[in-house]
């Protein structure tokens, strides 16, 4: 059987291609560890005082030359404020398209992390050929 074979040029562009023209980026807040069946509505989004979930469109991500045939792309960091004026826990976030079709997730490690009052929680969005779930 023929297997199809992606030059690396090729890859990177396809997996550019393969995002929305828009996703979203959530914190969630309750304690949950992504899987393979995993849906939007297992996530509680965050709802403190100055967070706001994140758009990215597909012009803003950047290809990155693959290594070891391995390809993906990136964004500048995003950042998650907090003004609530207490601190506040997410275990970490997920990734929707703007109809709410779940893309991705992952569970911060070390979850949940304090977002301080006053700060920020940077996450630096990077999507690849290859799923992290494991098996």
């Amino acid at each position: 059987m023929a297997h199809i074979i992606y030059p690396d040029a090729g890859l990177n562009r396809l997996i550019l291609h393969g995002l929305e023209p828009t996703v979203q980026y959530r914190l969630f807040v309750n304690d949950v560890t992504p899987d393979r069946d995993s849906v939007a509505g297992d996530f509680t989004q965050a709802a403190w005082s100055g967070y706001a979930p994140i758009n990215i469109d597909v012009a803003d991500w950047t290809a990155v030359t693959p290594t070891i045939h391995k390809g993906k792309v990136t964004h500048d960091d995003i950042n998650f404020a907090n003004s609530s004026g207490s601190d506040e826990n997410a275990y970490g976030y997920y990734v929707v398209t703007l109809a709410g079709l779940l893309l991705a997730a992952m569970r911060f490690d070390g979850a949940p992390l304090i977002v301080p009052a006053g700060d920020i929680l940077a996450v630096r969005p990077v999507h690849g050929d290859r799923s992290g779930f494991t098996s």
